[in-house]
This record gives C-alpha cells, sequence and structure tokens, in this order.
C-alpha cells in the first residue's frame, strides 16, 4: 500500500474509532451481504484501504514467483490466466484447457508443472465472482 494510502486508511479508522483492518473487513463483509453495491464498495474500500485489485495482483504474481516462474513472464502468465478463467466460467465443468492456451504458455518457457499450477490457480480464482 502506497503511503498516501496508507494514511487515509489510518484517518478512515480513527474517524471510526476503530483499527484501519477492521475497516476494510466491514467494507468487505458489508458488500458480500448486500448492504451496499459492489461500486460503492470499491470506492469506499479504495478510498479507505487502497486498492486491492493491486493487492490481489502481487499476491498473485508472489504465488506464480514461487511456482519457479520468471519474474519478467509474470505479466504475460497473469494476462493468459485471465484467459482461462473466461474459459472456465463460460466452460463450467466441462472446462478443458485450449491447446492455443496451452502453447502459448508453453511458448513462453513453462513447464508442464508449472502449466498445471496455473490453471490451478485460475480455476480457484475464477470460482470468485470479485475476480
Amino acid at each position: 500500500m502506497n503511503r498516501a494510502a496508507g494514511h487515509k486508511q489510518i484517518e478512515v479508522a480513527d474517524r471510526l474509532g476503530i483499527s484501519p483492518p477492521v475497516v476494510c473487513q466491514r467494507l468487505s463483509r458489508a458488500e458480500r451481504e448486500g448492504e451496499i453495491t459492489p461500486e460503492a464498495a470499491r470506492e469506499r474500500y479504495a478510498g479507505a484501504c487502497g486498492d486491492r485489485d493491486d493487492g490481489m495482483k502481487r499476491r498473485i504474481a508472489g504465488a506464480l514467483s514461487e511456482a519457479g516462474i520468471e519474474r519478467d513472464k509474470i505479466r504475460d502468465v497473469m494476462g493468459t490466466m485471465r484467459r482461462i478463467m473466461d474459459e472456465l466460467r463460460a466452460e463450467g465443468d466441462a472446462f478443458e484447457l485450449d491447446p492455443a492456451v496451452s502453447d502459448d504458455l508453453t511458448g513462453m518457457g513453462l513447464t508442464a508443472e508449472q502449466i498445471a499450477f496455473v490453471v490451478g490457480l485460475a480455476q480457484g480464482l475464477a470460482s470468485r465472482p470479485d475476480l
């Protein structure tokens, strides 16, 4: 989180008399329970907690890096993961990895084990409605 977002988070928490992480948790819960719209949640979350998409991207990039995927390939792999997630959502239980997508990942230098990791990660992320 950048310094300005951190200060904003602390400011909001101070105003509410609660700790900064609690603000973020309450906003997430309110969105899940339908108390506020997803759009309002995104606005409020960004103002109070920073960009949650950025944090998620960092965690995904970290997982890919731990799987041995080279740093300079992570952005391209994440783009391909998005395609896999879209495919998973469209095909559901009938999902089979498109050979062209597999070829793209192989062309990036990924091993079969790394491709399986990327597909598994995409499956977990595709099940999340907020991504």
